[in-house]
């Protein structure tokens, strides 16, 4: 269901543009999943996690793009590196983060919501971002705005 959304997501970022998508459609939903702690019924939690995660999906291809228009040919491997470091990196730190608040005994449901500041600061970071308009090599054409 996520490579859908993601196929989703990559054919609508041609369409209205890659920032918005990335931001509007994706990422600022993406928070959507430190609320699964709130819930109190299983197919609840499972919606409210999947609705968020379905969000993360849905940027992805745009989140790319970005990146792909932003950096040049010579620095593109080392950008694609970097981004997918800071996302081990990111998920490396929760992980040491969640066992040490659940060693002092914090309720889960607060746990989930101490994710939701980083992923506001991530959609901040993608704010003041420029999208180029530059199309990386062996990409689809970008359709023109008429």
């Amino acid at each position: 269901m996520g490579s859908l959304f993601s196929y989703i997501g990559g054919r609508i970022s041609d369409r209205f543009g890659r920032k918005r998508v990335a931001i509007v459609g994706g990422n600022s939903l993406i928070p959507i999943l430190s609320f699964t702690g709130l819930v109190r019924s299983v197919p609840g939690a499972v919606a409210t996690f999947a609705s968020g995660w379905w969000s993360r999906n849905f940027r992805s291809p745009a989140r790319r793009a970005l990146l792909a228009s932003a950096a040049g040919p010579e620095d593109r491997s080392r950008a694609f590196a970097f981004l997918h470091s800071l996302d081990v990196g990111g998920g490396m730190i929760a992980t040491v983060l969640v066992i040490l608040l659940l060693l002092i005994r914090l309720p889960l449901y607060e746990i989930f919501l101490f994710t939701v500041p980083p992923l506001v600061i991530s959609t901040l970071l993608l704010v003041p971002v420029r999208d180029s308009g530059r199309q990386a090599e062996g990409g689809p054409a970008r359709r023109a705005n008429t």
